[in-house]
């Protein structure tokens, strides 16, 4: 029969070796690292250069100010009225057809472009140019958009103003 282990003996670390084996660890893993710890301190050279650790310094020692502040603002009304309108713009955002947007917003740089050029001959156009554009495919074709467009948001709108009971 064996016999019953009654003391267990703890090896206990000498502080220097354990701190030399720490040292070793430590750089074993800057060396591992070598090519991200010299990209992350040009990266820190540059932000010192640019004035943004002085800027982040600040910062963290003013942050409880700063979150006075921040607070202070956040609690106007007229801050809800724009957290609420950011969440409407967002939700907006999400109901849109990306394709359907990316070809409105093109058109509309389009437009905008063509719009902040001088007329060909330097003068605004009479009313028979502005009919004799009617007739142009462009024009028509942003006229019938227009007209779809108002369409259906007066469509939501009468629906909106006197909802159906269910």
């Amino acid at each position: 029969m064996a016999k019953a282990i009654r003391h267990i003996e703890k090896a206990t670390p000498n502080p220097v070796q354990e701190q030399a084996a720490s040292i070793n660890d430590l750089l074993v893993s800057l060396a591992d690292s070598r090519d991200a710890l010299v990209r992350f301190l040009d990266i820190l050279r540059e932000a010192e250069k640019a004035g943004l650790l002085d800027i982040l310094y600040g910062v963290l020692k003013a942050r409880h100010e700063i979150g006075y502040q921040a607070i202070n603002q956040l609690n106007q009304p007229s801050m809800h009225h724009t957290i609420k309108n950011a969440m409407g713009i967002v939700s907006f955002l999400g109901q849109v057809d990306p394709n359907q947007l990316q070809i409105m917003l093109g058109g509309i740089s389009h437009g905008l472009k063509r719009a902040s050029e001088p007329p060909e001959d330097g003068r605004a156009p009479g009313l028979w140019g502005l009919a004799k554009d009617l007739r142009d495919p462009g024009v028509s074709s942003t006229l019938h958009t227009a007209m779809e467009f108002m369409k259906g948001m007066g469509e939501h709108l009468r629906n909106e103003s006197h909802p159906s009971p269910h």
